[in-house]
């Protein structure tokens, strides 16, 4: 079975146009008096554990549009940010990237405007906002004899070694597990190509993973 590396961004590694979690939000109503207000609308409650996907409803769909709203940067660079578990930022670049390794289902899309805290558009790349409802980890083979419990999430657990299954053809992967939640899982054999067509991409075999995820900052 092949092996997995995991891209993520580790919270001390800031390069430049890659900013800190905290200093990001997105809105389908952006209001200039509270830049930083996030979205408050009906398709926030929308669950994807308990409610069929697509969504039932249209006041529950996802957006066409969201604005990224980003303080303290000029310029956003990155190509993969992930802002929870089930919601992304990625370039339209990586999005056609993964679509070509198979990750074609499972989430919506909404095209994102990044911009500054004043309105101003602070990326030259197009960008979309992706709402991850069905996860790929029965594609995956988390090795249970090389788990071990995260020092900083008590009865959650991280893996040595993660590979993916015979039976599937699908080289990119996003996990619910908490521990996983915040990455994006790839073949080892895509490697090269991530690091030579996208920016700041931090991969990580499952084993450095583990020792990353439990750092303290």
């Amino acid at each position: 079975m092949t092996k997995v590396l995991i891209w993520y961004s580790q919270p001390a590694e800031q390069p430049k146009g890659v900013p800190a979690r905290g200093n990001v939000t997105y809105t389908d109503d952006f209001n200039p008096k509270k830049p930083m207000y996030g979205a408050d609308a009906p398709w926030l409650d929308y669950n994807h554990q308990l409610m069929p996907f697509p969504p039932p409803s249209k006041e529950l769909k996802f957006p066409d549009h969201l604005f990224v709203v980003v303080k303290k940067h000029k310029e956003i660079l990155f190509d993969f940010f992930s802002l929870d578990v089930n919601h992304k930022i990625i370039s339209k670049n990586l999005l056609v990237f993964l679509q070509e390794y198979g990750l074609n289902e499972g989430y919506e899309i909404a095209k994102a405007s990044i911009i500054d805290t004043k309105g101003n558009v602070i990326s030259t790349k197009e960008y979309f906002v992706i709402r991850i409802a069905r996860f790929d980890d029965k594609l995956l083979d988390f090795i249970s004899d090389t788990k071990v419990e995260s020092n900083t999430l008590r009865n959650h657990y991280l893996y040595k070694d993660i590979r993916i299954i015979n039976s599937t053809k699908q080289q990119a992967f996003f996990s619910e597990k908490i521990t996983y939640g915040e990455s994006l899982l790839l073949s080892e054999y895509l490697k090269e190509k991530i690091i030579d067509n996208f920016y700041a991409a931090t991969l990580l075999s499952p084993e450095e993973y583990v020792t990353a995820f439990d750092k303290p900052w």
